[in-house]
């Protein structure tokens, strides 16, 4: 009898140690407000030419953050091209303030040829100084660049034939920043002297290295055609005006310019 008490003894004193001395830290019970990083993303407004990057951020001290950024790596380019800040106030391309979305909008200084990735590394860290996740986002950029005229050579001048017909030539320079592949069609048109502001319709030039149209090398950027005149066309100026259009119906700026025929 005696045992047993000294036994019911021990096993209480050892229930209270242990019920009053200190309790390790379960790993549960650790609080860790690491920022996450959602719905991260890049876009290009090709009409406004502007880069817009936005990301969900979710924390416990979102209010608090030190900086949401992201590094921008432009095409062809392994280093970061650009660092920009996204704020949640509702200005420079962040649309509602306080709602967690982190925004930023931006005209780019881009290379002359951006075709390619074109990538955005976000980062984040609150002011616990914990860094978030990081998250990547990139489309693939192709930036539409309209073609361009750079030269005409035309006479300035045709003598009217007294019969039969005579065909006149005309080469007109092109380039396009996307590359000769992306113009879709070259041509002039004709004003009607007795119409002005009435244009004939298109005549086509071609760059296929075709002897029919004077065309002399295949792909050089040199459209080649022309047009004829006979004993019936009148003796004025005649007005023209040259187009390139490309696969994106981007147009390049109208160029004009005069055949005298005499």
């Amino acid at each position: 009898m005696e045992i047993n008490r000294k036994i019911l003894i021990l096993i209480f004193t050892m229930f209270i140690f242990y019920s009053c001395g200190p309790e390790a830290p379960k790993e549960d019970d650790e609080v860790y407000n690491i920022p996450e990083l959602s719905e991260s993303e890049i876009l290009y407004n090709q009409n406004l030419k502007q880069i817009h990057l936005q990301t969900y951020v979710n924390d416990n001290s979102v209010g608090s953050m030190q900086y949401v950024s992201a590094d921008i790596y432009y095409p062809k380019s392994d280093t970061v091209s650009i660092k920009v800040t996204l704020n949640d106030s509702g200005v420079n391309g962040d649309q509602i303030p306080n709602d967690q979305y982190f925004g930023f909008t931006y005209d780019p200084i881009l290379p002359d040829k951006p075709l390619g990735i074109l990538k955005a590394v976000f980062n984040a860290r609150d002011s616990d100084n914990n860094n978030a996740e990081i998250a990547v986002d990139s489309i693939v950029f192709d930036l539409n660049y309209a073609p361009e005229i750079k030269n005409i050579d035309a006479p300035d001048s045709v003598k009217r034939p007294s019969s039969g017909e005579e065909y006149v030539y005309i080469h007109v320079t092109v380039s396009d920043t996307n590359g000769l592949d992306d113009i879709q069609k070259v041509y002039f048109q004709v004003e009607d002297n007795d119409d002005p502001g009435n244009w004939s319709d298109e005549f086509l030039l071609f760059d296929n290295g075709n002897e029919e149209y004077n065309d002399n090398v295949s792909g050089d950027g040199i459209f080649s055609g022309g047009f004829s005149i006979n004993e019936n066309n009148k003796l004025a100026p005649n007005y023209f005006r040259y187009i390139a259009i490309d696969y994106s119906e981007e147009q390049s700026e109208i160029v004009k310019d005069t055949i005298i025929v005499y």
